[in-house]
């Protein structure tokens, strides 16, 4: 392994995006730029991200462990590298929902 995927590795946070599998071949590029912006958005908020293939290369065994129905289609997976997680936790905090 390399040592960026020991860094990877070590993220606290993985995110998973999902599409229903009856879903157009259309919907794959609507999970990217869904993808993308999520992205972004942690970047402004001081947060690292990277797009990886190898944590859904086994789909299979991600339905069983993360209990995802089998009529879902894993596309991407985004680790979230936190840099500033204390300046993110403020700013959510001070959110009206």
């Amino acid at each position: 392994m390399t040592n960026a995927s020991n860094t990877l590795y070590d993220s606290p946070v993985i995110l998973y995006i999902t599409i229903p599998k009856a879903s157009p071949d259309w919907s794959i590029f609507d999970a990217g730029l869904f993808a993308e912006n999520i992205m972004l958005a942690a970047t402004a908020y001081g947060l690292g991200t990277i797009p990886t293939y190898n944590s859904v290369r086994f789909p299979a065994i991600l339905h069983q462990t993360l209990n995802v129905p089998d009529d879902e289609r894993f596309i991407l997976v985004s680790r979230l590298v936190i840099r500033l997680i204390r300046q993110l936790m403020a700013t959510i905090q001070s959110v009206d929902l």
